[in-house]
């Protein structure tokens, strides 16, 4: 049988029923985004799915030009040499956190949330953010961009950290999913996904 690769993994965990309650139940709780991505997607520029991202972020994210110092977070955050929760804080001040879904000792995901300011964003900040794009090239409407800026999330330090902790108990609850589908796909099965109904097994090319 063929080992199941980490994109694999991450199409069934994303898919499964826990999965989905766990990412409506925490967007619904915190009002921050949950993406899961596979460990390949670390050099890719992040996308903007959940519709609790932030404003500011999107806004770049559709961009023609990505951002290279958005690029270097996304390489801090889910590098192949990524085994540990990671807290990265960008250029225009947002921090964002991924923390790596586990199979055994081997990261096959990871779990990412944030772009959050952990303080009051402010004018004097947003010029020189202002300044650094243009200097960077990229064309965006900066009175559009300013409003999304300052309408972006601001958590207390105390209050993301416990956040960052409920990613971590759910990132030790999928590795345990991780491994009943590791466990089943050796089987030539399929993995439960703990509420009575069943994972797509994919097949291997």
């Amino acid at each position: 049988m063929n080992k199941i690769e980490p994109a694999d993994f991450v199409q069934q965990l994303s898919r499964s029923r826990i999965y989905q309650d766990y990412e409506q139940a925490f967007g619904k709780t915190t009002k921050l985004p949950l993406e899961i991505s596979s460990i390949k997607m670390g050099r890719e520029a992040p996308r903007v799915r959940s519709k609790y991202a932030n404003p500011f972020c999107a806004i770049l994210a559709r961009t023609s030009k990505i951002c290279g110092e958005c690029l270097e977070v996304q390489r801090k955050l889910s590098g192949a040499n990524t085994s540990d929760t990671q807290t990265v804080t960008c250029f225009a001040g947002l921090t964002t956190t991924s923390v790596p879904v586990k199979l055994e000792e081997r990261v096959i995901a990871f779990l990412q949330t944030g772009q959050v300011f952990l303080r009051t964003p402010s004018a004097k900040r947003f010029k020189k953010i202002a300044t650094q794009l243009i200097s960077w090239g990229m064309k965006v409407n900066l009175v559009r961009l300013e409003n999304a800026y300052f309408h972006s999330r601001v958590v207390s330090r105390d209050q993301y950290r416990a956040i960052v902790r409920l990613l971590e108990i759910f990132a030790e609850h999928l590795a345990l999913i991780a491994n009943q589908i590791g466990l089943q796909q050796r089987k030539g099965g399929f993995a439960p996904d703990y509420r009575g109904e069943r994972l797509c097994r994919e097949s291997s090319v």
